[in-house]
């Protein structure tokens, strides 16, 4: 896992600066107004981002192998940084790019930056993008198959080949039921909305669990000592 997810950085990283060409063709009226949403409405669309930003969430699984844990925190809050700057620009550039009513139609607006690229020994360039594409979505695959294998052997035994073998093939079936683009569309939204509940609202309610356990601990700890 460490070696696909380095080498999909290494192998995958020079797609970020192809993002220079779309801004040729950009309106940076489309920014303006700033600051006109109020709170809620900035609240929503963090809301909405949540199937798009998953995924740091696996720390809290990799995070009990770490043998130095105190060098790791730099890191993994520079990585965490990276990738929101990532974001970020993707969003500037794509928001600049298109149009409201464009964007709103348009499926794939990262990908579909790519489809007027060209170069003179390559004409569709969205083809490579694509094809790339797979190195930034492999790691993402492992991690999780991974998170799930270490989750599922602390309910029941069972090898990682058997598990690795049956996820995969639940895997596989669920993708063959989900064809059409407004099925894919509403199981992001279901799928985005659990996410939200599991990767910040649960957190929050298990530490607020362990706190209470371990002062309960303590005083009833405390209350033995005094008998």
């Amino acid at each position: 896992m460490v070696g696909i997810s380095f080498f999909s950085v290494i192998l995958a990283v020079w797609i970020i600066p192809m993002l220079v060409f779309p801004l040729k063709f950009s309106t940076f009226d489309s920014l303006f107004p700033i600051l006109e949403s109020n709170i809620s409405s900035l609240l929503k669309g963090a809301h909405s981002m949540t199937f798009t930003i998953i995924g740091f969430e696996i720390l809290n699984i990799v995070y009990p192998f770490i043998k130095d844990k105190k060098k790791t925190s730099k890191y993994t809050h520079l990585a965490l940084l990276s990738t929101t700057f990532i974001y970020l620009s993707v969003m500037l550039v794509s928001i600049t790019y298109y149009t409201e009513g464009k964007l709103l139609k348009t499926v794939w607006a990262t990908l579909t930056l790519f489809s007027f690229i060209s170069f003179p020994f390559m004409e569709r360039f969205e083809f490579v993008a694509v094809c790339f594409w797979m190195l930034i979505i492999l790691p993402n695959l492992c991690l999780y198959l991974w998170a799930a294998y270490r989750g599922m052997i602390r309910l029941v035994k069972v090898s990682s080949m058997k598990f690795v073998w049956i996820f995969s093939i639940l895997a596989f079936f669920g993708t063959l039921m989900v064809q059409t683009r407004p099925q894919i569309n509403t199981m992001n939204t279901y799928l985005g909305k659990a996410a939200f509940y599991i990767v910040f609202v649960y957190p929050v309610l298990l530490y607020l669990i362990t706190m209470l356990k371990k002062k309960f601990t303590s005083q009833k700890e405390q209350n033995n000592e005094k008998l």
